[in-house]
């Protein structure tokens, strides 16, 4: 069912907006048909992937120029998706094969990394949900790693965040019900093309697309713009690794992409949600994700006197005997992180 969503999903956007979503020709998400495997044939897009796009200075367009071409006509595209609302984090699900009237909001999908794609019933798919709200949604798939942590303090750690998000609501300072919006599955540059001045073209890989909560929802930081929030594949710096931006001038396009949406609140601080939801999710990058994280919370001259030092505070975590004290700090120094105000860290508290 994943793929057969998926393509109804593609068919549903492209005949109800202009982003250039590839035409969806035909599919099968079963094996009954002549090649014998699921599939979907679906159009040939122009242009270059953003990735080869990003640093190149071959051609006549000046790279900020196209840069900000490129970030220009992305956020139009997933402006769009902003049109939409859904009432629970999962697939869209069809009245018709080919996306007739939304029926509903079905399970949601995670597969494992070199897990097959095509098939919704091998070993490292998975499905849960629909989920009503964020936590459940997020707490979900950290217990589906449960026994795979550690023990340095960091899994309490990132609990304690996901109790402290806010409820998925148009900004995090409305009181109205959650609600939910679809999201690119794969934010990343190696699936948006453009052209040399940076006009996008297309989008492609929209497997598994999904809705999400607001705070990684359509107008998240793009992932080309948060690598420094991954640090197992950020190489600024290292010898021999690819050519990066600086933290400065990731900080720099997140700003600017921030800039085109009029409502941001959720935007200027989705790279912290987004390295939450990878280290619920990603069993490669979590650990050092989380590493990064801690040093933010509990590293600094400033912050000496008001906890114990970053492995006290780690191990007083894992064993469940941080202080009351310590916690509200810390939970406190979470909630500034996430850029929640005080009356909206106090809701997320009542309801954590």
């Amino acid at each position: 069912m994943a793929l057969r969503n998926t393509a109804a999903t593609m068919i549903f956007l492209q005949k109800s907006t202009t982003i250039p979503v590839p035409e969806i020709y035909a599919f099968d998400h079963t094996v009954d048909n002549e090649i014998g495997v699921p599939y979907i044939m679906m159009s040939f897009l122009e242009g270059r992937p953003v990735s080869e796009l990003w640093f190149d200075r071959s051609g006549p367009t000046p790279v900020d120029a196209r840069r900000e071409r490129i970030l220009d006509t992305i956020a139009l595209s997933m402006e769009q998706l902003g049109r939409f609302t859904f009432n629970g984090i999962g697939t869209l699900q069809f009245a018709e094969p080919m996306a007739g009237p939304l029926a509903d909001v079905g399970p949601l999908y995670t597969i494992d990394p070199g897990a097959d794609l095509a098939l919704d019933s091998i070993s490292g798919a998975w499905q849960a949900g629909p989920f009503e709200d964020s936590k459940s949604c997020f707490k979900a798939l950290l217990n589906r790693r449960q026994g795979s942590w550690p023990p340095c303090g960091f899994s309490e750690l990132l609990r304690l965040m996901i109790d402290s998000i806010p409820p998925s609501r148009i900004s995090p300072m409305s009181h109205s019900r959650e609600s939910f919006v679809l999201s690119h599955p794969d934010y990343d540059s190696q699936n948006f093309l453009a052209r040399e001045d940076g006009t996008l073209t297309g989008i492609l890989d929209w497997d598994n697309v999904h809705t999400l909560p607001r705070c990684i929802g359509y107008d998240r930081f793009p992932g080309w713009l948060t690598r420094d929030w991954d640090p197992i594949r950020y190489g600024f710096g290292c010898e021999n690794s690819r050519e990066e931006d600086s933290p400065d001038t990731l900080e720099r396009w997140r700003a600017y992409w921030t800039s085109k949406f009029t409502d941001s609140s959720w935007t200027k601080t989705s790279h912290v949600y987004e390295a939450i939801w990878i280290a619920a999710t990603d069993q490669v990058c979590w650990a050092q994700i989380m590493d990064q994280i801690a040093n933010i919370l509990l590293c600094g001259s400033e912050k000496a006197e008001e906890l114990p030092s970053r492995p006290e505070v780690l191990y007083d975590l894992e064993k469940g005997v941080l202080s009351v004290q310590g916690k509200k700090e810390l939970l406190r120094r979470i909630r500034v992180l996430m850029g929640l105000s005080s009356t909206a860290a106090s809701e997320a508290s009542r309801e954590t």
